[in-house]
């Protein structure tokens, strides 16, 4: 079944019958092309009068920091007038960036599927790592079926070890006893947890079916990890053994960039999230003698601004060589940025003031109809939630909603 598609025909006594569309032939399809999807959240927001364009659709002027982009105009859609609807707890709404959950911050507060997870669970068992969690720091933008946040990791040259190093005898037979004990652990729990069900509440059985699932999960993961556990681990010429020192976020962006790129190319994963922190400490960028945090509380002080504004222009300079790498990366006749959505930006509107409107938001990669400004009423905003399912239709999965998203997003169309 799995090597059917859409186009398949069934044949027989002198009748040929195509089959209808079948989610089941779409995911065939979706994981044969080898589509990707990239997610990458500013903790601190960007400078909206820099990064916000002047005009809209095709005929639009680059802004300060969208001139560091100006050789993929045509591979990126910018938004303005967006924002994620019920969401608006300033800081703490990252924890709603890709899952689009309400009132984030608020003691009653429970988050949902991210929108990586999603696709990861659809589309993600074709590769070594379903998906990958990174962050300059230690916050992370993937959230479990059941709203659990799965950690992320923020040090590179581990990171690079995972991905790339192979690991001596004793180290893989240490990994199997750990996928072993690990198996047995869950049988045991699980038994248990399921003579629970005829004791307890209702509500708490709604808990309980939580857990299954959080633990049906686990048994999958490590079910997968036991599968690839001897297989060889692609040669790469990049090598990175240390870790920026702390405070250089702009070595830590760079560093990730490299091993986001290369998990990409040697197909590790298709699926990864990266939560750019703010850091308190003072980058070691020529111009800038105040901490990134302190300037994006800037308060209108040009100084200030003139800082952030330095910083941030590096902070774009780093995606913009990202970008690049994509586009110069070949499979088959497309650029790895042909086939790969990223989504770029962050859930403040504004760092000054913890703004949750008017997101400072682009799209890059994938096959839509970029070169394209899409703006939207500033003060009443269109919902960047409906971007979500673009990006599942994206992927190939006949997606109508997800999450607050209700519709493919107006005006960016799927060619």
């Amino acid at each position: 079944m799995n090597n059917y598609s859409r186009r398949t025909i069934l044949k027989g006594l002198g009748v040929a019958m195509a089959l209808p569309w079948m989610e089941t032939f779409a995911a065939a399809e979706a994981k044969k092309a080898k589509k990707r999807f990239v997610a990458i959240d500013l903790c601190l927001g960007l400078h909206p009068e820099s990064f916000f364009p002047q005009g809209k659709g095709t005929d639009y002027k680059l802004s300060p920091y969208l001139e560091k982009l100006k050789d993929h105009q045509k591979d990126f859609t910018v938004f303005s007038g967006t924002s994620l609807p019920e969401v608006n707890g300033g800081h703490s709404d990252f924890v709603s960036f890709l899952t689009g959950a309400p009132n984030p911050g608020t003691s009653s507060f429970k988050n949902s599927i991210s929108l990586d997870q999603y696709a990861a669970m659809k589309l993600g068992n074709e590769t070594r790592h379903s998906y990958l969690v990174m962050s300059t720091k230690a916050c992370t933008l993937y959230y479990s079926s059941t709203g659990i946040a799965v950690p992320a990791e923020n040090d590179t040259s581990k990171l690079f070890r995972k991905l790339f190093m192979k690991g001596t005898d004793r180290e893989l037979q240490s990994q199997l006893k750990k996928l072993d004990h690990g198996k047995s652990i869950l049988d045991a729990v699980q038994n248990q947890a399921k003579n629970l069900v005829k004791k307890v509440s209702k509500r708490d059985e709604a808990k309980l079916d939580e857990y299954f699932t959080a633990v049906r999960e686990t048994e999958q993961r490590v079910k997968k990890a036991e599968d690839w556990i001897y297989k060889p681990k692609p040669n790469v010429s990049l090598k990175i053994n240390n870790n920026p020192k702390l405070g250089d976020i702009i070595g830590c962006i760079s560093n990730t960039y490299d091993l986001m790129h290369l998990a990409i190319e040697t197909d590790q994963t298709r699926f990864m999230t990266f939560y750019i922190d703010g850091m308190n400490a003072v980058a070691p960028v020529n111009g800038v003698n105040a901490g990134y945090h302190n300037l994006s509380h800037h308060g209108k002080d040009p100084d200030k601004i003139k800082q952030l504004n330095v910083l941030e222009l590096e902070i774009m300079n780093q995606f913009n060589n990202f970008i690049t790498k994509l586009k110069n990366s070949k499979e088959g006749n497309e650029s790895l940025l042909d086939k790969t959505m990223v989504l770029y930006g962050s859930h403040l509107g504004n760092g000054n003031n913890h703004s949750s409107k008017n997101l400072p938001v682009l799209l890059a990669g994938g096959k839509f109809n970029h070169g394209q400004h899409l703006v939207f009423d500033e003060k009443n905003n269109y919902p960047l939630s409906d971007i979500y399912v673009s990006i599942l239709q994206g992927l190939g999965l006949n997606e109508s909603s997800f999450s607050s998203g209700t519709k493919s997003m107006q005006g960016l169309q799927l060619l």
